[in-house]
């Protein structure tokens, strides 16, 4: 997988919220493909949060070009202050560990270990069996530990087996008590950020990703929302469609008022990052909140109409 911009950015801003020495898995092997002056502004980000990092180590890894820096994600997190880096993959490319990501790779490799910071960076739509790819991730993940991911949502055809929905994250989150860190949806250096809590870390917030500023509006996938959502999406995307892609030509012009910047809607997001380049993916952190076994989500607009006692104890926490 290519750790590009995108991924630097997400591991950096997750280097930043754990402590020094941390541990880091990511699933999939990774080829660093990030440009050098990314890497030193990541180096520079750390910094200014107060992280002791390796600053000799960043700029030698700035400075490779080619096939000089593919193999050296490894090192790249060690610079950042990571004590170990591991990559699960079905080579050993990189010296990554062999297994498949089919599997519950603790029942069929007896892999228990467990890690701060848990990547899935472009490796999970890959793999078929998604429920696997998440129980995994759930189970190498520190009770406070980070889940991290990459991943693409909108018109990266035939990449992979899966493209996802943010809103996805959303109820994985309600089923497994994470709390929700960052959500974005990410086209290059750009960048629209989901807000559904009120506060969020100034760590995560403090590297822009380009300049649209804008928050992605997800109240929508809430149950009750969709409940009473007054036209069918697909209706409100086509015409999100026509009148964002129209408006995101004019967002830098300083009379576009950021306050009408402030919110979109899903398609309109999707309509404005469209406006730059055609591949959107979705990419967030989520922080594992205590030791519990995986549960796999229901999708939230279902969660009420569970009629079904032993299903309704089996998605109470949706529910709650």
């Amino acid at each position: 997988m290519s750790f590009s911009t995108p991924m630097l950015k997400l591991a950096t801003r997750c280097a930043a919220l754990l402590p020094r020495d941390a541990t880091v898995v990511e699933l999939g092997n990774q080829t660093l493909s990030a440009p050098g002056d990314v890497i030193k502004a990541a180096a520079g980000f750390l910094g200014k949060t107060g992280r002791q990092i390796d600053a000799a180590a960043f700029n030698r890894i700035a400075g490779l070009v080619g096939p000089e820096k593919k193999d050296k994600v490894g090192p790249l997190y060690r610079a950042m202050g990571f004590a170990e880096y591991v990559a699960i993959d079905i080579n050993t490319l990189y010296g990554s560990l062999v297994m498949d990501l089919n599997e519950d790779i603790a029942k069929t490799y007896g892999y228990l270990r467990t890690f701060d910071l848990v990547t899935n960076f472009g490796t999970g739509e890959h793999v078929f069996n998604q429920s696997t790819v998440f129980r995994n991730m759930h189970q190498l993940a520190k009770p406070g530990g980070l889940l991290a991911f990459n991943l693409p949502f909108f018109n990266n055809i035939n990449h992979g087996f899966f493209n996802f929905s943010p809103g996805l994250f959303l109820d994985l989150a309600h089923a497994n008590d994470y709390e929700l860190v960052h959500l974005a949806l990410t086209c290059g250096d750009s960048e629209v950020v989901v807000r559904p809590l009120p506060a969020t870390d100034p760590r995560v917030d403090a590297w822009r990703w380009g300049e649209l500023p804008l928050m992605l509006d997800l109240t929508a996938f809430s149950a009750p929302a969709r409940a009473a959502r007054p036209k069918p999406m697909h209706l409100r995307w086509r015409h999100a469609l026509g009148r964002l892609k129209r408006r995101a030509i004019r967002m830098p012009e300083p009379e576009i008022k950021p306050r009408k910047l402030a919110r979109l809607q899903l398609g309109e997001a999707v309509a404005a990052l469209s406006a730059i380049a055609d591949d959107v993916q979705v990419a967030g952190i989520l922080r594992k909140t205590r030791d519990n076994p995986f549960a796999i989500p229901m999708q939230g607009k279902y969660v009420a109409a569970i009629g079904e006692d032993a299903l309704r104890r089996q998605y109470s926490r949706q529910q709650a």
